[in-house]
């Protein structure tokens, strides 16, 4: 049975509030960083509303917004972008791997994976979006780190 509107909706922000604490613990590791919860309005296909994210900072000074985008867009459950100073980063939840199928004169030619990279149902980093390959890499705390670098040139230094 499909989900209505509000399931979905109410699924991603349950998706999203996962997240967001998984990366407010890898930030802690660094003990110059501060992760704090922030509000985002989203207008999307089920609405407009407000959404958590966080704002990262060191010393006061903004490293990286986590922005959450959507609670749909095409092929994935939901988008997050972290955004930095010299880049951002696209973070997909990603149910299956996306398949795609081309047809010739209604038979099917060609099937393929969307996401190179998918294990299993998740939040994904977008690695590349501009190939077909659209290659993805799951989300831990090494993903968070280098994301976090990608997008602010800063490195992550967990306390020892």
């Amino acid at each position: 049975m499909e989900m209505d509107q509000d399931a979905r909706r109410q699924q991603f922000l349950g998706r999203l509030s996962e997240l967001l604490s998984d990366l407010r613990t890898w930030a802690a590791a660094d003990p110059r960083l501060t992760a704090a919860l922030r509000e985002f309005a989203i207008d999307d296909p089920f609405g407009h509303y407000t959404a958590p994210g966080l704002e990262i900072t060191i010393t006061g000074e903004r490293l990286a917004s986590v922005v959450p985008v959507a609670a749909v867009v095409i092929g994935a459950e939901g988008r997050v972008d972290v955004k930095g100073p010299i880049d951002q980063a696209a973070m997909l939840y990603l149910s299956g791997p996306g398949r795609t199928e081309t047809t010739i004169e209604g038979v099917s030619a060609f099937r393929r994976d969307l996401f190179a990279g998918f294990e299993a149902a998740g939040w994904y980093w977008m690695l590349d979006s501009f190939t077909p390959h659209r290659a993805v890499r799951r989300i831990d705390a090494d993903a968070f780190r280098d994301i976090v670098l990608s997008v602010s040139d800063y490195e992550i230094t967990p306390s020892r």
